[in-house]
């Protein structure tokens, strides 16, 4: 297997790394984290729709059949919107580092409702996978690490429950792309239309307020945070394109740890990174791995 793959997977961690450090900085200049996870999801959407049109022209509309829309907006909706909904706030709540984490509980997710929906086993080693992150999330529970300013054991509920509608939304996907004819393109452009219509019709009426740009100093950040998101999602389906799929999520699945140095680096002023925080972070990373590669 080419070294390309290794390099565009690592560099998909990295970069998804960097997400969650972007925001966190613009929430601390003054950006609210829905309007974080609009700029995001905004971002996303439109560079898709280009990247589909620029890719496929007039297909890119006329070989989407009803059915493949309804699954991929269904998972865009369920998993994307309330998935980045939950994982901003709980950047905001928790810290960028024990958030990024918390997230990374994706696979465990994913195994599990894989599972029941569509009958994928479960193994031993699965099972172990999931120990593993269980263990990881108990240290994140109790490291005083993360915002500086404190959180309540509560608030983890977020970056998981991120983790949880992430998840969902990667088994309604992986059941569109199995069940349907639809290219990843198409299937990336319905799901973040389907995040950014949700996510505005909520803002629109629960949070109009938030329709109107951060500070400057934010703007900037949320802007950033959503090129380098979108950035990651080509390099891993890059990646993905030209290796095996069990190395490169493998790989991917390390994102997390990339937040913690980062946070560690640049969020000082911020955050706090403890001892459990790192071991923590490097628990989830292995169960998730685990469940990633076998």
């Amino acid at each position: 297997m080419s070294i390309d793959v290794y390099l565009a997977a690592l560099a998909a961690a990295i970069v998804w790394g960097i997400d969650p450090i972007l925001s966190k900085r613009g929430m601390a200049y003054g950006g609210h984290p829905l309007q974080a996870a609009f700029a995001i999801i905004s971002i996303g959407t439109i560079i898709f729709w280009v990247a589909l049109f620029l890719t496929q022209g007039s297909n890119a509309i006329l070989g989407i059949s009803p059915r493949i829309a309804i699954i991929f907006l269904a998972g865009g909706l369920l998993g994307t919107t309330l998935g980045r909904i939950s994982f901003y706030i709980g950047i905001d709540k928790v810290g960028a580092s024990i958030a990024g984490i918390g997230a990374s509980t994706l696979p465990a997710f994913a195994a599990i409702l894989a599972l029941f929906f569509l009958n994928e086993p479960l193994s031993i080693l699965h099972s172990l996978g999931i120990l593993l992150v269980i263990i990881g999330l108990s240290l994140l529970a109790t490291s005083k690490g993360g915002n500086i300013s404190g959180w309540s054991f509560k608030d983890l509920s977020l970056p998981i429950f991120a983790g949880f509608a992430f998840g969902l939304g990667q088994v309604i996907r992986r059941y569109g792309l199995v069940e349907t004819p639809a290219t990843v393109l198409q299937a990336i452009a319905l799901n973040d239309t389907a995040a950014f219509l949700g996510l505005f019709s909520f803002l629109l009426f629960y949070r109009r307020d938030l329709l109107s740009l951060p500070p400057l100093p934010a703007t900037i950040r949320f802007v950033a945070a959503g090129i380098i998101s979108s950035l990651g999602l080509f390099l891993a389906f890059t990646a993905l394109d030209i290796g095996r799929v069990a190395i490169v999520s493998t790989l991917i699945s390390t994102a997390g740890l990339f937040t913690v140095l980062l946070s560690f680096l640049f969020l000082r002023d911020l955050e706090l990174i403890t001892k459990k925080v790192a071991i923590g972070a490097i628990f989830v990373a292995v169960g998730a791995g685990i469940m990633i590669y076998f």
